[in-house]
């Protein structure tokens, strides 16, 4: 099965068998989302949950819900 799920052959059942492909692939392919952002993840994260545990800090002690 190639990347964009094109089928190239089916494997006989109970049989050996054995098959050899040529595969394209893109010699300068696009980067991914994680590739392009991935190192923003780990500080967001740690901003978000900074952000609430203050807000959560805040409200208890103002005596909110």
């Amino acid at each position: 099965m190639r990347a964009d799920g094109t089928l190239l052959d089916l494997s006989p059942l109970h049989a050996e068998w054995t098959g050899q492909y040529e595969i394209p692939y893109r010699q300068t392919p696009r980067p991914t989302f994680y590739q392009e952002y991935g190192h923003w993840l780990v500080p967001s994260i740690l901003w978000l949950a900074a952000g609430i545990l203050t807000v959560t800090g805040w409200r208890r002690r103002r005596g909110g819900s």
